[in-house]
């Protein structure tokens, strides 16, 4: 089974207990991986409140289920608040706590993040994210930082970005073992473990609808938190379409192109999707 969960909601209140899936905030740091045939889900209990400011989650994670069919004996503790009461952004402070049973490790991740959106006027506007987190395990501490700033106008929507995983000198690179890793440091999944030395992804991105048609574009540049080797660059393309009320269909292209380390790789997606 991938789900099988009892759920209750009411007022606000919400609980979950089972086999069941988790996606917080972006993703970033507790996700689904819902691009895989089989998505992570969790065997966990998990309680919330939302109300038009706060949004509160927590969530004890006794077993993870993993796009590979196996399964990993934990005790994780995740803890993630978020208020939505200032008119500029989202404000959310959220503890992950991972401690993996097997191999009797910890990983301890602590953070802050701030998005929002404003309006200049009726055809502009901004966009912005920032994100710090700092990591500590049995043996190392990384940190985590994100920055994007954009704008939406014409139905355009532009953006710079720079994400960091940092480094704990050369020997640690920040990891995130619970994430929806794909949609980010490019879709080529080179980087799906975070190198000893840390990554520096600079990016730019470009989204917009052309008569109905979803276009997509990125481009990353790669390279060391510690140190100073190229990690390479790479191209992400997509074009979707949805048709009528019930289908999608896509193309998705990656190119990857290695600098001082690394094999030069391309990827191509074709699928058809049908939901109901």
């Amino acid at each position: 089974f991938n789900r099988f969960q009892i759920s209750y909601s009411k007022n606000g209140y919400s609980a979950v207990l089972g086999r069941q899936r988790i996606i917080l905030d972006n993703a970033r740091f507790v996700g689904n991986v819902g691009w895989r045939n089989n998505e992570q889900t969790f065997d966990a209990f998990r309680v919330g409140y939302k109300n038009a400011e706060w949004n509160m989650t927590y969530a004890y994670i006794d077993q993870v289920n993993t796009i590979l069919f196996t399964e990993a004996d934990t005790s994780h503790n995740l803890f993630n608040v978020s208020y939505s009461g200032m008119k500029v952004g989202i404000l959310t402070a959220y503890a992950y706590l991972l401690e993996f049973d097997e191999t009797d490790t910890e990983n301890d991740t602590y953070g802050l993040r701030f998005n929002g959106k404003h309006a200049v006027n009726d055809k502009l506007s901004v966009l912005y994210t920032a994100e710090y987190a700092t990591q500590s395990t049995d043996s190392f501490d990384a940190d985590y930082l994100s920055l994007e700033a954009g704008m939406q106008v014409a139905g355009i929507t532009a953006a710079v970005g720079n994400e960091i995983l940092g480094s704990d000198e050369g020997s640690y690179g920040f990891q995130t073992p619970l994430a929806t890793k794909h949609p980010y440091n490019g879709w080529a999944d080179k980087f799906l473990s975070t190198p000893a030395d840390g990554l520096n992804d600079r990016y730019l991105k470009l989204a917009t609808m052309l008569s109905g048609v979803k276009l997509l574009a990125f481009y990353h540049e790669y390279e060391s938190d510690v140190g100073s080797t190229n990690w390479g660059d790479e191209i992400n393309l997509l074009v979707a379409k949805k048709f009528g009320k019930h289908y999608t269909a896509g193309v998705k292209y990656a190119d990857y192109s290695a600098g001082d380390i690394g094999v030069d790789t391309q990827k191509a997606w074709l699928w058809i999707e049908a939901s109901f």
